[in-house]
């Protein structure tokens, strides 16, 4: 559009209009617009003209010869010398002026070159100002107004919902068009309006980054234009899936930590109860060992043996005081149950006059190992009742702590000389089969075995798996 007054004057508004007369020259656009055109003084001065669109064409009107005109503008000059006989329709050619650029014709006098008129065509720069307005807010009153700021990109952060865009109208551009493009980033989708005022409702969606670009269609290449970043919901925030992420993890972990104690508490009570059980097994080896031990004092004195027996007695009162101090332990360290055994070793010897010895390899840590508590009596027991008690000073018992071939395992032996004449393993060894079955479901990570081997004399291998370092 082209807009035409006297110096630079921009009192009018703009109105359709294709052709400019002008003494000597008519000025022809597609889309020229003026109101109130003044040429000034007929055969001098200046004449400015102004222009929103940028093509136009210049035609010589004046058809006698006597004239002719120079187009002096950036990045272009040239010179037209029209002939008399030329037809006025005959235009100078299509020019394209860029915005905030000026187009300079003069008009001379062709013998003697006499300045006649000056007119200078300028088409400035005119970018939209555009009004945000809430739509499910105070409609009246903008929140933003976008303007062209030294041809920075604004960056605008706004909830999601409805809004309004309008173009700020001016005396100069008002009744103008304005283009509006509005494209989401990662969809790519597009809402475009050309209106004089603005556009319809838009729907900004959460979560989004949307690019707005606004210009007079009668002036494409001035243009604004900005990011629009939505935010989402606030149920689907950043700071909302962050919360929501820690009160899965908060229920997640109060879950794990409530299964792992539910189950802990469960491996307790099973514990507790395997624990029990091996402690009331072990109960029911006491009064088996305290009525054996009986017995072989009333063998002393019925043989008229009476200072053995008081020997035995005082012997036997100082090893039933450390069995029930461990009596609610189903674990002993291995030198404590070795201790143990070698006091009760000795009392057997008092009655029935065997040889014995206790070995331990150097690689078994005594005081580091636990075993379960009077484990070794029965065994010992057994192998002093039915192979040593009738070969007298001839008798030979050895218990030996070994290391294996297996990983973290070591065994216990218990050899005699003599031979087994009953076949019954006997009520202790019951209840010891009974003991290593209780604590191998209560230590998981390790396990007791039990194997008798009879060639030359008896032995009994009592295997710890996997013990040594759990």
């Amino acid at each position: 559009m082209l807009l035409l007054t006297i110096v630079a004057s921009f009192q009018a508004g703009f109105a359709q209009q294709q052709t400019v007369d002008l003494p000597y020259i008519r000025i022809s656009t597609d889309d020229i617009s003026t109101n109130g055109i003044k040429t000034g003084r007929k055969g001098g001065g200046v004449v400015t003209l102004y222009t929103v669109g940028g093509y136009l064409k210049i035609y010589m009107t004046d058809t006698s010869g006597k004239t002719s005109y120079w187009v002096n503008s950036r990045p272009f000059h040239q010179e037209v010398d029209r002939e008399a006989n030329q037809s006025a329709t005959s235009a100078y050619g299509s020019l394209y002026l860029d915005p905030g650029r000026q187009l300079t014709i003069d008009i001379n006098e062709t013998k003697s070159g006499a300045f006649l008129a000056k007119y200078i065509v300028k088409r400035p720069r005119l970018i939209p100002e555009v009004a945000f307005y809430h739509q499910d807010r105070d409609s009246v009153n903008a929140f933003y107004n976008l303007r062209q700021r030294n041809d920075r990109v604004e960056k605008l952060s706004m909830a999601p919902g409805t809004l309004d865009l309008k173009a700020i109208q001016t005396p100069e551009t008002k009744g103008m068009e304005v283009q509006y493009f509005l494209v989401n980033d990662r969809t790519k989708e597009q809402q475009s309006a050309t209106s004089t005022t603005g556009f319809a409702t838009l729907d900004l969606e959460p979560n989004a980054v949307y690019r707005l670009s606004a210009y007079y269609t009668d002036q494409n290449e001035s243009m604004v234009y900005a990011y629009l970043f939505v935010k989402p919901y606030w149920y689907k925030s950043t700071v909302a899936y962050i919360n929501y992420a820690l009160v899965i993890i908060g229920l997640i972990f109060f879950a794990v930590v409530r299964s792992f104690k539910l189950r802990i508490r469960s491996s307790q009570k099973e514990n507790k109860q395997l624990e029990q059980s091996a402690i009331r097994l072990r109960s029911q080896l006491n009064p088996h060992f305290t009525f054996n031990a009986l017995s072989s004092v009333q063998g002393l004195m019925n043989t008229g043996r009476i200072e053995e027996a008081n020997t035995y007695l005082e012997e036997f009162g100082s090893l039933l005081r450390k069995t029930l101090v461990k009596s609610n332990e189903v674990f002993n360290s291995l030198d404590q149950e070795l201790e143990m055994m070698r006091a009760y070793i000795r009392l057997e010897a008092l009655r029935f006059n065997f040889k014995w010895e206790i070995q331990v390899s150097g690689d078994i840590d005594r005081s580091g190992i636990e075993i379960p508590t009077l484990i070794l009596q029965p065994l010992i027991e057994n192998a002093i009742k039915h192979g040593l008690s009738s070969l007298g000073d001839e008798g030979q018992l050895l218990v030996s702590c070994v290391g294996t071939d297996e990983k973290d395992t070591f065994a216990i032996l218990i050899k005699d000389n003599g031979t087994w004449i009953e076949r019954e393993t006997g009520y202790g060894l019951s209840l010891t089969a009974d003991l290593i079955k209780a604590v191998n479901e209560l230590k998981t990570d390790g396990r007791i075995s039990l194997q008798v081997l009879k060639t030359t004399g008896t032995t009994v291998i009592l295997t710890f798996h996997n013990w040594m370092n759990n």
